[in-house]
């Protein structure tokens, strides 16, 4: 029996589509409401296979998702949310899914949709945990994450996610008032508010603007916790005393862990990140404002390029060696492996490598647990870094 579970809260605008395109898929649609003050729970009531609960909203989308898989009766979860839905495509799927046997949760990709306009280039597709068993359950009050399967399979199969700008700006207050922004240590550039990283700490900067939409204003918060923290501190110990002045990053759309990262930089220096898909110009004129005075060197390339191989190697004709190189891939095994087999000759000694998600994500472990094992005369020692976060894995060079 496969159920699926969905969390809503004044979501009329969305919520038909999303149950339109799942029912005839599913054995059963568990929703539950947060406290709807619009139609939404008059809508979803007229649709067949529905079973409606209420659990009042106390910001915390794991406690809502968790509370939805246990009034579920299958065997097998699917989540989605109002603002999503499926194609028939990815519906006629599930039968064969969940017959195997050798996986116990499954991540699809998201494709992002702003007003009925693909935004792709902006917001580049994301695994998401989405297909599971039943025994698994959700951890995090925001930016959740499914915990206890065994092995996770990356289909390639969407699933959309229907933006809108009223619900954009209600995430938002929402991220604002569940107190992920620091109360200190902000300062306002370009009429937006970012963190001041020369005045609070790794773990005070927990907020960090990733995300400008259209109309240059809306922004989303993402929490940077103490695993990033624990990853700076690594590398500040690390270079006491050395020249610490080159951090390449790859796959950071966002330019946000470039920014963190900068503060560890012993000296003024430079900031690589070779992604195509730094989001707009206007965050990018924010995060060389915010860097400064280090230099930012953007690389609007796929890191697997001859153009961005080239500009790197022009940097480091220019400016030595790479001192860090932080691989923050898409999740993918051949990704990860291709960005290190290509850009580890480009790290300095002393030198780090960081990897990123090496703990929840398949991709990126497979690659980190590979190179530790096959590539080990490249480096003198290894450390994870996992605190509650995705995890990090860190080479050293000395």
């Amino acid at each position: 029996m496969l159920s699926c579970a969905m969390i809503v809260l004044n979501e009329e605008a969305t919520v038909a589509k999303a149950l339109n395109s799942i029912i005839p898929y599913v054995d059963e649609v568990v929703v539950v409401d947060g406290g709807s003050e619009d139609r939404t729970r008059e809508i979803v009531t007229t649709f067949p296979k529905v079973c409606m609960y209420e659990n009042p909203w106390s910001q915390d989308f794991s406690l809502q998702r968790n509370f939805a898989i246990e009034k579920a009766g299958g065997d097998w979860i699917f989540s989605l949310d109002a603002d999503q839905h499926i194609s028939p495509y990815v519906g006629q799927a599930f039968s064969e899914l969940i017959r195997q046997k050798k996986y116990d949760a499954f991540s699809f990709y998201y494709y992002n949709v702003l007003e009925g306009q693909p935004i792709g280039l902006l917001s580049p597709p994301r695994p998401r945990e989405k297909l599971f068993r039943r025994y698994c359950y959700w951890r995090g009050q925001l930016h959740e994450r499914l915990i206890g399967y065994t092995n996770m399979y990356n289909l390639n199969l969407h699933v959309f996610h229907e933006k809108t700008r009223a619900s954009t700006l209600r995430s938002n207050q929402t991220y604002w008032d569940m107190g992920q922004a620091p109360d200190k240590g902000w300062r306002k550039e370009m009429g937006i508010w970012i963190p001041d990283l020369s005045l609070v700490s790794y773990a005070e900067a927990i907020g960090l603007v990733n995300y400008l939409s259209q109309d240059g204003v809306t922004m989303r918060v993402v929490q940077w916790g103490p695993e990033f923290s624990k990853v700076c501190e690594c590398i500040q110990e690390f270079f006491e005393g050395k020249r610490h002045n080159f951090i390449l990053e790859i796959g950071s759309y966002t330019g946000g862990s470039l920014l963190v990262l900068s503060k560890t930089l012993s000296m003024n220096g430079i900031l690589a990140s070779i992604e195509p898909m730094l989001e707009t110009p206007l965050l990018l004129r924010l995060v060389k404002k915010v860097a400064a005075p280090h230099e930012v060197c953007h690389i609007p390339h796929l890191s697997s390029s001859i153009e961005a191989i080239e500009e790197v190697e022009e940097l480091v004709g220019r400016y030595g060696k790479a001192t860090v190189l932080h691989i923050d891939g898409d999740s993918s095994f051949s990704s990860c492996m291709t960005d290190f087999l290509i850009y580890e000759k480009y790290v300095d000694t002393p030198g780090m490598i960081v990897m990123h998600d090496v703990v929840t994500e398949t991709g990126p472990r497979q690659a980190y647990n590979l190179i530790k094992r096959f590539y080990s005369d490249l480096f003198t020692d290894a450390q994870e870094v996992y605190e509650g976060g995705t995890g990090s894995g860190i080479l050293y060079r000395r």
